[in-house]
């Protein structure tokens, strides 16, 4: 059976072995689904291969499914996938957040503007406004963006493949880590985002 110790090393070969796609694909695996892991990957590496990688390197662990609610580690009989998540968010987040810092200057207007919504709003609000597609008229109205329903799309993944948000679905984009990757890059956030004043003058009666 499989330890905890045993799946924190794996992170780590992962990460000093230069294959951070395969810790975020197990990651991934957990959090979505294969289906929507295999999706998410596809956006950052153009390849869900990863996906598979890691899975073959679960199994030689002794981990038949990462994803089964039921399966335990042997030290300390914590369900396995609660020990992945904990072991990727505690030696893997360094470099995804090296990674949101290098993709920030990279992105377009409407995915500056969305993450900047994102970080005002709050995770509920942002995803209310993405589901009932609320968020063209909003980028039209405080950024004058031009931002149709497509254009929207093509901004949320793109912030998924530079990994800020987790997947282009609105019940599961925000990642959990989501405030530790603000509270991280809270500089460089404030450098690349549009910067908002907002002026109100009332006609005298």
């Amino acid at each position: 059976m499989v330890t905890t110790a045993d799946i924190e090393k794996l992170f780590k070969q992962y990460i000093e072995g230069g294959r951070f796609e395969c810790a975020d694909a197990l990651y991934l695996c957990v959090k979505l689904g294969r289906n929507r892991a295999s999706q998410t990957l596809w956006l950052r590496y153009r390849t869900a291969a990863p996906l598979t990688a890691t899975l073959e390197d679960a199994k030689q662990l002794g981990i038949s499914d990462p994803e089964s609610p039921s399966l335990v580690v042997e030290d300390s009989q914590i369900y396995v996938r609660d020990v992945i998540i904990a072991a990727y968010e505690s030696i893997c987040l360094d470099e995804l957040f090296k990674r949101v810092e290098s993709g920030l200057k990279n992105l377009s207007s409407v995915s500056k503007a969305l993450l900047y919504l994102a970080l005002k709003l709050g995770e509920r609000d942002f995803e209310y406004l993405y589901e009932y597609d609320l968020l063209p008229k909003l980028c039209d109205f405080i950024f004058q963006l031009k931002a149709d329903s497509r254009a929207i799309k093509r901004a949320i993944e793109e912030l998924v493949a530079y990994y800020v948000f987790q997947h282009p679905e609105h019940y599961v984009l925000f990642p959990s880590f989501f405030d530790k990757l603000v509270e991280r890059l809270k500089p460089e956030l404030e450098a690349y985002l549009p910067k908002v004043e907002v002026s109100v003058t009332w006609p005298s009666a």
